[in-house]
């Protein structure tokens, strides 16, 4: 299985259907079981996935890591819900508008890393 916010392997995955084990590869299912790296921000931080579309495997790459104050400051109006997650998907142009000037001036206060399955 793979943490759903930076795809980091968390553990083994077992399939009961012998049908669609064959059409997985390795390491290719995502779970619900943060990382450990992933955990120890969940408090403080909220995930932020690019995507170009709703689907896990319509991922850029691209992952922030928001502290959750900062995000309710930024949103135009804060729904707790969204906050109350782990991670929110965004799609490029959003992430760009709400985050752009922020990486580029702060990037102390956003944490930006990138995944390299997509």
């Amino acid at each position: 299985m793979l943490c759903p916010i930076c795809l980091a392997e968390v553990g083994e995955q077992i399939l009961l259907n012998k049908q669609l084990e064959k059409t997985l590869e390795n390491h290719s299912v995502i779970g619900k079981e943060l990382c450990k790296s992933c955990k120890s921000r969940r408090e403080e931080y909220i995930a932020i996935i690019e995507a170009t579309g709703k689907k896990e495997t319509d991922r850029t790459g691209r992952v922030l890591h928001v502290r959750r104050t900062a995000l309710k400051q930024m949103l135009k109006n804060p729904n707790d819900e969204i906050l109350n997650h782990d991670a929110v998907v965004m799609p490029p142009a959003v992430v760009e508008e709400l985050f752009g000037e922020a990486i580029r001036e702060f990037p102390n206060t956003i944490s930006e890393s990138t995944t390299d399955k997509k």
